[in-house]
């Protein structure tokens, strides 16, 4: 671990022990308000889910930037020392990313229950006659409007437009039933992936984090893109829920 740091961000003076600990600190702030607006939402489990899903992202992505710690000293060794490192770095490693392993299956669980409650939601939204194809229309121009403005490569636009899409037709076509039944999916390719010798991180834009971190805050966005039309809500204007993907993904840990 790094030697202790005092940086200024925003007005905040903020301590840091090393990249893996103020990583951890950032993802709790900016999810920390998700949890928040959850409590408006018509399903109980959604604030438990949401924790337990912050939990597990939170142990994967530290491991993940322990395995870089490790990596880069394997590269750059140039004596027993850092080896020492190296091996240190991989044993972090790898209880992080069996912490995370284990708290991703306690999120399926708990997404088990979410997925009975929206249930209930789907009928009431069918019983509405709202018109959740336009809404979800909307939902989709005001994402992509706010993508667009965020310095990426056009591989990596690529890819999150794919999941967008995929998110909205599975929406429009079964229901939140049907995107609870996405997210597992989603979350379970999570644990494949982190099991896997590249960690699922082989890739310039980390497989594990397109499915864990930013496919999961898609299908937030369109649940409370969708609550927030039919409720006025206190908490998350749509505008500022969009703002907040785009904040807590902020293509993090890249």
């Amino acid at each position: 671990m790094g030697g202790i740091s005092l940086e200024k961000a925003g007005g905040d003076m903020l301590y840091s022990l090393g990249r893996e600990d103020s990583s951890v600190v950032e993802w709790a702030k900016c999810v920390g308000p998700l949890a928040d607006a959850a409590r408006h939402f018509p399903a109980r489990s959604l604030p438990d889910f949401i924790e337990s899903w912050s939990k597990a992202v939170s142990y994967v992505g530290e491991s993940e930037l322990y395995a870089r710690r490790a990596e880069r000293h394997e590269v750059f060794r140039t004596d027993e020392h850092s080896q020492n490192l190296s091996a240190h770095a991989w044993a972090r490693f790898e209880q992080r990313n069996r912490l995370g392993v284990e708290a991703l299956g306690r999120t399926r669980e708990t997404l088990r229950e979410l997925r009975e409650q929206l249930e209930r939601f789907d009928h009431e939204l069918s019983a509405s006659g709202r018109d959740l194809r336009a809404e979800l229309a909307d939902f989709r121009t005001e994402t992509f409007a706010s993508f667009a403005d965020i310095e990426m490569k056009k591989s990596d636009a690529e890819e999150i437009r794919k999941l967008t899409e995929d998110a909205i037709r599975v929406t429009a076509e079964q229901g939140f039933t049907g995107l609870a039944g996405w997210m597992d999916t989603k979350l379970a390719e999570t644990v494949d992936v982190r099991q896997r010798p590249d960690r699922g991180a082989a890739t310039n834009f980390a497989i594990w984090k397109l499915v864990a971190v930013i496919a999961l805050l898609l299908a937030l966005g369109i649940a409370f893109w969708i609550h927030c039309g039919w409720f006025s809500c206190s908490a998350y204007s749509r505008d500022n829920y969009i703002k907040a993907i785009l904040v807590t993904a902020g293509l993090w840990w890249c």
